[in-house]
């Protein structure tokens, strides 16, 4: 998930971006992992604005500017536009003063990647893909900082047979139950509080409500277009941090009450959704250690939109909290 939009939206580091060759992955499995490109990320990822430090900390979090190598030429951690020019005028210096033969790697790491172990690979079989974007919605108190215009991207994943449940109206009706599995997943490890940073799925039982109707709006030859509707809350209550490393813990409550309403077109001839596409909004309350709240915990509004993309394989990037869907 990327929460910093604003250093990538300002003219001057767009410009300096063709200088560069841009990636974006999931730190998570990097710095755990123990294939070939997780060892790669951590060889230059302590190198940067997290060196120095004695008791490494549990995150490699940030912005890292590297030759093919792995050589490390700098790294930043910030949401400020003129940090990140500094910081990519300092990588391009350190390349220009590099080496060809440590700009490269000896061998073509093509060649490793059968041996990856990325989240990718668990994407289901005629499954699909939604992309979900999250952002606070407008309010007579907010701020005019970046966190006034914060917004959030995650994606989540449907299994087939789910697809199946939504485009399968039982004999004579207009109207029936969607999946139940899927909207308790989209409730636990999807709508959840990531609009200004990171936060953490639900577990089951803190689903309070999660329902998800499916209604025959119309056919279109051979398209079915259906309604859907329906809605969410969650609440965990408990003790933990809400204020990043500050290692002080409160009691705390959190959680969302949402309201779903969406729209999706399905081709009985192809087997296939045209487009689906659900917006959610609804009240927001609480924090978690790392969402940006501990000063905002209130019940506030905010919003989601979950919409259907077509993605080549290579295309895919997992949910941020795949690990929490089995749950």
């Amino acid at each position: 998930m990327i929460a910093r939009r604003s250093v990538w939206t300002d003219a001057r580091v767009v410009e300096l971006l063709a200088e560069f060759v841009p990636v974006a992955d999931e730190v998570n499995r990097l710095q755990r992992g123990d294939d070939r490109e997780c060892r790669f990320f951590r060889s230059f990822s302590e190198l940067g604005h997290y060196g120095g430090r004695t008791e490494p900390s549990d995150t490699r979090q940030g912005i890292y500017m590297v030759a093919p190598s792995g050589r490390f030429l700098a790294s930043v951690n910030t949401r400020r536009p003129e940090d990140m020019l500094k910081t990519m005028r300092r990588a391009l210096a350190a390349w220009a003063e590099l080496p060809r033969e440590e700009r490269l790697l000896p061998e073509d790491p093509a060649r490793a990647r059968d041996g990856l172990q990325r989240y990718e690979a668990r994407f289901p079989e005629g499954g699909a893909a939604l992309r979900v974007t999250v952002r606070d919605l407008p309010r007579d108190e907010a701020g005019q900082d970046w966190r006034s215009q914060a917004w959030n991207e995650d994606w989540a994943w449907v299994w087939p047979e789910e697809l199946d449940v939504l485009a399968s109206p039982p004999a004579g009706a207009t109207s029936w139950p969607g999946p139940e599995r899927l909207a308790r997943r989209l409730a636990r490890a999807q709508l959840v509080d990531f609009a200004r940073g990171q936060t953490t799925p639900f577990r089951d039982e803190h689903v309070q409500r999660a329902e998800l109707t499916v209604t025959l709006a119309e056919r279109d030859g051979e398209v079915l277009v259906l309604d859907l509707a329906g809605g969410s809350r969650t609440e965990q209550t408990g003790r933990w941090r809400v204020a990043g490393f500050a290692p002080d813990e409160h009691d705390q409550s959190r959680g969302l009450e949402l309201e779903w309403q969406g729209r999706a077109r399905y081709d009985t001839a192809a087997e296939r959704f045209e487009s689906l596409e659900l917006v959610v909004r609804g009240t927001r309350w609480g924090g978690t250690q790392f969402n940006a709240r501990h000063d905002d915990l209130a019940p506030t509004p905010i919003g989601f939109v979950l919409e259907l993309v077509d993605l080549a394989p290579d295309q895919l990037v997992a949910p941020a909290h795949l690990w929490a869907y089995g749950g």
